[in-house]
């Protein structure tokens, strides 16, 4: 039984799934903790096995991966880099015989996405380098470079902006913008974190809300709380909010349900947490992404007074004491 599910679970991670395998592996997650464990035991070693280094996604890139609760139906598609490096997603056209496509349907996006554990990097037509963390995405319409250079981002990137004079490149998240002529920045915009962070590295930017414009130089970190709209700028290591490039988390300073926030963001799994005496209280800590979430949380309780368990539906409790 268990080498049927293991095997099962090792096609499901290459993409060659159905609805009855699916169906039987969400069963034997839901039957306890440990199978959960198991697992993740077994994507960890696939992972390791099969998946490309963060160097070597220059050359091709993982596209679209759908995942569903408890990352029980992934589909991954693979995309070549297209002329010039840019990696492009053409949305499907349904053509009518006699009907010619709408104006809507003509101005088509170039998308790419990624999903659990994943980076991938993308040269944009411009030369612009961007670096993409798990569960993100970047958008552009085709004419990228008829005028003003605009993307739009859902999740964390590592923009490596081509400086082109007069061509002003925008980054437009979920109810702000950051302009920018050629420079070096970060964004992490997750939406079920609430917190647009930016962490400019070199050049400058300008981030800008209804109503608010921030300037911003090397050095500079600006941290919005989407759900208040409070904002702070603050002077420090910008370099380590880049540190998930090198598949690690590095934080002088954090709250744990910040960083359980981060957690559930990356892995893409719910967290819920149950704050102790001190919620407030922060901790220096530097995690290794490519251990499971059972690892990072299991080493958490070593440094931290908590403690973890999954519920039968796949959600992780960590209460604090």
């Amino acid at each position: 039984m268990m080498d049927h599910i293991k095997k099962i679970c090792l096609e499901f991670f290459a993409g060659d799934t159905d609805e009855r395998r699916a169906a039987e592996i969400q069963e034997f997650l839901s039957e306890s903790p440990s199978h959960r464990a198991l697992y993740e035991t077994w994507e960890n070693e696939w992972y390791a096995r099969e998946v490309p280094s963060f160097s070597q996604v220059n050359s091709f890139a993982r596209i679209k991966a759908d995942i569903r609760s408890r990352k029980v139906a992934r589909a991954w598609r693979w995309a070549a880099v297209a002329a010039c490096a840019a990696i492009v997603v053409i949305s499907t056209v349904l053509l009518v015989p006699g009907r010619k496509p709408s104006p809507k349907v003509e101005e088509m996006l170039c998308i790419v996405e990624t999903g659990c554990r994943e980076k991938t990097k993308v040269v944009l037509p411009d030369s612009t380098q961007v670096w993409l963390n798990a569960f993100s995405r970047i958008s552009y319409n085709k004419d990228f470079l008829s005028g003003d250079r605009i993307v739009s981002l859902e999740g964390e990137a590592y923009f490596d902006v081509k400086k082109l004079p007069g061509r002003k490149f925008t980054v437009n998240l979920d109810g702000s913008h950051v302009n920018v002529l050629g420079t070096k920045f970060n964004v992490s915009a997750y939406r079920g974190e609430n917190l647009c962070e930016v962490a400019l590295l070199e050049g400058s930017v300008e981030f800008t809300t209804p109503g608010t414009r921030v300037e911003m130089i090397p050095g500079e970190i600006l941290r919005m709380d989407t759900a208040q709209g409070e904002m702070e700028k603050i002077k420090g290591n910008a370099s380590k909010d880049i540190s998930w490039m090198d598949n690690k988390l590095d934080y002088d300073r954090i709250t744990l349900d910040r960083l359980l926030r981060r957690l559930s963001s990356l892995y893409g799994v719910q967290i819920d947490y149950t704050p102790g005496k001190h919620p407030g209280a922060t901790f220096g800590v530097i995690l290794n992404l490519e251990e499971s979430l059972s690892g990072i949380l299991d080493g958490l309780t070593l440094i931290r007074p908590v403690k973890w368990t999954v519920s039968p539906d796949g959600t992780y409790c960590v209460t604090e004491y």
